[in-house]
């Protein structure tokens, strides 16, 4: 049971079950519905289409009822419904009867409920859900197929990311109808956390798949080597000649065979520094025909470059909401008052809820517990990057062992941004308050950035594209304006000379004065956006 603002609320329960336990299923329904409990049981489409509502309901319930039977056991759509209960934390309270196969390994150690006892097996279910409302059990995502190769541990303090989880395997299984493969693209900024969310993407739906396999991408070079080993070491496929060049070739042909063979496949690309690779010629070499597109597989990647791929899902992750970002933030050390809370709250607010920057900062206060959470904020307000990085975490203290500093994780996205116009209108964004959301058509005038050659060449929604490809400024079209991650500005603000910001405002400010000084376009910037957004654009220009 639950309290909210003191109501009792009954929880959700959703039943999984076979098209053949459509009577059981039924009746269970009927009693707990009875007895308060809010029931979701999928009448229309079982065992037809598991789509997107039943991911939703799966999402939405506290506990998911497994009616475990001989028909359960071999419906691949109630293996992905207590697959996905799991894989969020959900509460899993299977019910058997003399009959029933073992349950999956994965549930091994959950008791299940006899339904064939002769009575009181109702009374047991209901105190069973009770409880398991109350008191989810923790499972031990460890627990995995022989088949699955992953070079990370998950991380016990992953947290916040459950609507992210099922996205990402929609993308991947698709509609369980569909024959064919799935491919889907996890981008973001730098310390999103996207390689470890994709790590336990692997851990908990790792059964849903007959072969894991993990290859670090960053440099793609390596991708045919270690798709080669791939092939050599764990899938065993045996071309015909060995130890040359030309049995790479073969080895890939091979494995692209095996993949089509076996289409339950995934192979899991980290940190891509450009999506187009993967569906490049020569990428893999000039001997075979085969990109990682083609290989035969589900594709799972992640890359700081939004991508726009025939095929391929992409799945943008945003920052943490304030309230996961705060549990990050107190899980090595807890804020124990109303001043700690406040200050944990604003520190949570000034790093912009990344993952990163939360991690170290929470390091940090664990090492030093004679820095108040309170002194913290005040140093991060002052000193921003600094303060984040200011005591750094060797690579091997982090989960995912990747450089364990913001600034650095930023400058090479910055690095990616050459000199030009969408350079130039980053250094404009960040001249405009922190966290604020820039109406686009205020960005532009100050830019300067009118049509081009032609009514279809436009400057300024190019170099706006490009940096909304590489993640460094976030567009709501919704508003019709833009946001800046604020240690994105930071980081802009402490690489560029003040000199240099100076003449930023400037040339904005001229790019006004030119265009309001114009009174045929000033009339129509009134009439398009309206006298109130114009006076804004006077205020903002006049302030710089």
């Amino acid at each position: 049971m639950k309290q909210l603002s003191g109501v009792t609320v009954m929880p959700r329960v959703f039943i999984s079950y076979s098209s053949k336990d459509h009577e059981l299923a039924e009746s269970i329904h009927e009693k707990l519905a009875s007895n308060g409990f809010q029931v979701w049981r999928d009448k229309t489409r079982l065992e037809t289409d598991w789509s997107q509502e039943i991911a939703q309901a799966l999402a939405d319930s506290d506990i998911v009822c497994l009616l475990w039977t001989s028909g359960s056991a071999e419906s691949r759509w109630v293996k992905h419904e207590w697959l996905t209960g799991r894989a969020l934390g959900k509460a899993v309270v299977p019910c058997t009867d003399d009959q029933a196969p073992p349950l999956p390994r994965s549930l091994a150690n959950i008791e299940a409920v006899n339904l064939s006892a002769t009575k009181g097996h109702f009374e047991l279910l209901l105190k069973r859900l009770s409880v398991a409302a109350t008191s989810p059990p923790r499972y031990d995502y460890t627990v995995l197929p022989p088949t699955t190769f992953l070079p990370f541990n998950p991380n016990p303090r992953f947290v916040g990311r459950n609507a992210d989880l099922l996205a990402l395997y929609l993308g991947a299984i698709g509609n369980l109808n569909r024959i064919g493969l799935n491919s889907v693209g996890c981008v973001g900024l730098g310390g999103l956390g996207k390689t470890q969310l994709v790590v336990e993407f692997a851990y908990r739906f790792a059964f849903a798949f007959d072969w894991v396999f993990w290859i670090q991408a960053a440099n793609r070079n390596t991708w045919r080597s270690q798709l080669v080993q791939i092939a050599r070491r764990y899938l065993k496929v045996d071309p015909a000649r060995v130890d040359s060049v030309e049995s790479e070739a073969e080895y890939l042909v091979a494995l692209q065979k095996f993949c089509k063979e076996h289409p339950h496949v995934l192979i899991v690309m980290d940190n891509v520094d450009d999506p187009a690779a993967l569906n490049s010629e020569f990428v893999l070499g000039p001997d075979v025909d085969i990109t990682p597109l083609s290989l035969g597989c589900n594709l799972m990647f992640t890359s700081r470059r939004q991508f726009q791929l025939p095929g391929v899902r992409m799945h943008r992750l945003r920052t943490l909401r304030p309230s996961t970002a705060y549990v990050l933030l107190t899980s090595e050390r807890s804020a124990r008052s109303n001043e700690e809370v406040e200050a944990a709250n604003a520190i949570c607010s000034a790093v912009g809820g990344l993952p990163l920057a939360l991690t170290l900062v929470a390091a940090y206060l664990k090492k030093y517990p004679s820095v108040s959470f309170q002194d913290y904020r005040e140093e991060l307000v002052r000193g921003k990057l600094d303060a984040i990085d200011i005591d750094k975490l060797r690579p091997e203290e982090l989960a995912t062992r990747h450089e364990a500093a913001v600034t650095s994780t930023l400058r090479s996205q910055w690095s990616t941004l050459s000199a030009g116009p969408a350079r130039d209108l980053l250094l404009l964004a960040s001249a405009f308050e922190e966290s604020s959301l820039i109406p686009k058509a205020r960005l532009q005038l100050f830019s300067g950035m009118g049509l081009g050659v032609s009514k279809i060449d436009r400057p300024f929604d190019r170099a706006l594209a490009q940096l909304e490809e590489l993640c460094l400024i976030e567009s709501l079209d919704r508003e019709g304006a833009v946001r800046l991650h604020p240690l994105i500005r930071a980081f802009v603000e402490q690489s560029v000379s003040r000199e240099a910001w100076e003449q930023v405002k400037q040339r904005a400010c001229t790019s006004v004065a030119r265009a309001f000084g114009d009174a045929h376009r000033l009339c129509s910037e009134i009439v398009a956006r309206g006298v109130d957004e114009v006076i804004g654009d006077l205020q903002t220009g006049t302030s710089w």
